[in-house]
């Protein structure tokens, strides 16, 4: 990989990194952190921001439609709407925006986190240096989704274990978890005020949407669901079951 150069992108160019965007009726977190966002890393080429609409009812489409259509149309913003759900199944979420994506790199970033300035590039300078392994975030409270891989492990891993259906928490442990017992090196943000800065906002924000609403009882479910598999050495999500997938349309076109 190389250091990034001088913005010229254009549908159809390399993408070097994927920033991964999940949301269910976030539209207030997603028009604060988003232009922010893409401006944060206007300078490094061959980054695209991918966002995941998992059957939002606040308008998400409309706004994305009124106010990002350029970035989509150069190829910055990759916006996929995932149809027919009720209840937010974050693991699922998130395989589909991260399959999405076209870039070597892959980060998951809530909808509630700024990357600051230069994240991306960070990034692909500590893949370039460190290609065996995942970078994540153990910072502020709201930071610990950030977890970046090359996407062809991520991949290797089966992504995110989609049967933490019930809510919030412990998907993200559970990854990399999963990561390390498989040989990747893991690298930490950590203090870094610039990267990891989020909204803060009331739990129930984060959980209205969920099967289970009660953060501990669903965090304690999935825990669960982890240690049996790495008790038994099952490093590999998904196996046996089609994942990251649903009824799809990209950009407003494509319906897959």
């Amino acid at each position: 990989m190389e250091e990034c150069g001088p913005v010229n992108q254009a549908r159809g160019a390399a993408v070097r990194l994927s920033f991964c965007i999940t949301a269910m009726d976030r539209l207030h977190h997603i028009r604060q952190t988003l232009p922010a966002n893409i401006a944060s890393n206007q300078t490094c080429d061959g980054i695209e921001f991918v966002l995941l609409d998992y059957s939002s009812r606040d308008s998400l489409a409309e706004w994305v439609r009124s106010e990002l259509s350029e970035y989509i149309r150069t190829g910055r913003l990759t916006f996929v709407q995932a149809l027919g759900f009720t209840e937010f199944k974050m693991a699922h979420a998130k395989n589909i925006a991260h399959r999405a994506a076209h870039g070597e790199i892959v980060c998951n970033l809530d909808a509630d986190n700024y990357t600051g300035d230069g994240f991306g590039r960070y990034l692909i300078e500590q893949f370039a240096k460190f290609p065996n392994s995942y970078v994540r975030a153990a910072g502020p409270r709201g930071s610990s989704g950030r977890i970046a891989f090359l996407k062809r492990q991520f991949e290797a891993l089966g992504g995110y274990d989609e049967r933490m259906i019930y809510g919030w928490g412990y998907e993200d442990g559970d990854l990399y978890e999963r990561a390390k017992a498989s040989g990747l090196k893991e690298c930490l943000i950590s203090n870094n005020d610039a990267y990891l800065k989020v909204i803060r906002h009331d739990v129930s924000e984060s959980t209205k949407n969920y099967l289970e609403k009660n953060r501990r009882a669903s965090q304690a479910k999935h825990r669960a669901i982890s240690r049996e598999s790495l008790r038994k050495g099952e490093l590999i999500a998904n196996r046996t079951r089609p994942w990251g997938s649903g009824h799809l349309v990209i950009n407003f076109a494509a319906e897959l």
